[in-house]
């Protein structure tokens, strides 16, 4: 459970650091993102996410890393 929202967290690790992988089913999200063609990536201090949605799920994928080394994974 994440602020209420049952959904998974996924963590691995890659040469530039951990990166956090959290999959929520869409119909428990508000609003709406991006295709994973076309995720939206931001940087918020030390920390990159990228989020995404595809079919009945949303994706949000942050690590401390700069938010330029995220737009390789897409």
């Amino acid at each position: 459970m994440i602020d209420g929202i049952k959904g998974s967290l996924i963590c691995f690790d890659d040469k530039d650091g951990t990166i956090h992988l959290v999959i929520f089913r869409k119909a428990d999200i508000e609003g709406k993102l991006p295709r994973i063609s076309n995720p939206e990536i931001k940087q918020s201090g030390d920390w990159a996410r990228a989020s995404w949605e595809k079919d009945d799920y949303v994706f949000t994928m942050m690590s401390l890393r700069d938010k330029s080394k995220f737009e390789g994974f897409f």
